[in-house]
């Protein structure tokens, strides 16, 4: 019984994981505006576990100008160019109608 139940837990588990299924973008990512939205294009980077849905090479921070975590998310991005640091970003797992992953999560590396 406890082996069944140990066995059940490490099935829940991992199906936990596997429904999140958000893209994982290490490296160095560019920045660019486009008719008021932040796009990043992964430039030397190592793409994991892109969506299906993402059918284009961009990722996409939501757009909010003037709130501040975008600013503060646009602000590390930035810097992070300009010094040539490599970010990990994570996606949602949803992209937008043109085929860009989402932006979930922005660390530096």
């Amino acid at each position: 019984m406890k082996q069944f139940i140990s066995s059940m837990l490490v099935l829940l588990s991992l199906s936990s994981v596997n429904a999140y299924a958000g893209g994982s973008y290490t490296g160095k990512l560019q920045p660019f505006f486009y008719s008021n939205t932040l796009y990043l294009i992964p430039v030397e980077s190592t793409i994991l576990n892109k969506p299906v849905c993402a059918s284009r090479k961009y990722v996409r921070l939501p757009d909010a100008t003037g709130e501040a975590a975008f600013d503060a998310k646009y602000a590390l991005i930035l810097s992070a160019w300009f010094a040539k640091q490599e970010l990990v970003i994570t996606g949602t797992g949803s992209c937008t109608s043109e085929g860009d992953e989402i932006i979930k999560s922005i660390l530096p590396k």
